[in-house]
């Protein structure tokens, strides 16, 4: 039975190679053909990309696998964010800028990602990934500033990594839930004193995002009792 979006990006004559490469990313299951088609983008690569996913739609009974993120090319950095010398900085300064590039990357990466997910949960996954990655973000800049400002070096949070709830065991499933219990409620305490709109904006989505994902953690958990 041929997939939906895979039949549109066939059709479509201005499809373009990333968004070709992602749906490839979700159904494709050879090594080979993923490397070649992560290795460049000519004609030859787009020519070949479109004759394996002509053959993947001919398939029958295709489930879409998330979209893994392993590397993101580093944006340039703007000059206003150019906060620091190489020279001075410590180590630990270093580290985090060096995660907070490729944790910004990642969340681009991700978010050009979603907009091709054929998956509901692979979407939602994702979505709550790039409000972690951000929120990270967020907190190493303001490590840094606090370092020029004051001197004082303090420690990142660490965030957890998002686990897909289809692929979860029940003891997974139940931590999940105890953990996303709170963290919902805090967003909720965090939502009432924001004091601006795009904060407002921001934590609204990770609620929704969260509450969706807890709707999805208990179904899976009534599934295991039936």
């Amino acid at each position: 039975m041929a997939i939906a979006s895979l039949t549109s990006w066939l059709n479509d004559p201005n499809r373009t190679y990333e968004h070709g490469k992602l749906l490839y990313d979700q159904y494709g299951d050879n090594k080979s053909l993923s490397a070649l088609f992560k290795s460049g983008s000519t004609s030859f690569h787009l020519s070949k990309l479109t004759a394996a996913l002509a053959a993947l739609n001919l398939k029958a009974n295709l489930e879409p696998k998330p979209i893994i993120i392993l590397e993101a090319p580093e944006p340039e950095p703007s000059p206003e964010k150019m906060r620091i010398s190489y020279d001075s900085a410590p180590d630990q300064i270093i580290q985090i800028l060096e995660k907070k590039r490729f944790n910004y990357a990642k969340a681009r990466r991700l978010f050009e990602a979603v907009r091709v997910m054929d998956s509901q949960q692979h979407r939602l996954d994702a979505a709550i990934e790039i409000l972690d990655l951000m929120d990270e973000v967020n907190e190493a800049w303001a490590i840094i500033d606090e370092w020029n400002d004051t001197g004082h070096l303090r420690e990142q949070e660490q965030k957890q990594v998002v686990v897909d709830v289809q692929h979860m065991s029940l003891q997974q499933l139940l931590k999940e839930k105890a953990n996303l219990g709170p963290n919902i409620s805090k967003d909720r305490k965090k939502l009432k004193v924001a004091d601006s709109d795009k904060s407002r904006l921001k934590i609204t989505q990770r609620i929704e995002a969260r509450e969706a994902r807890y709707k999805l953690v208990l179904e899976r958990i009534d599934g295991y009792a039936i």
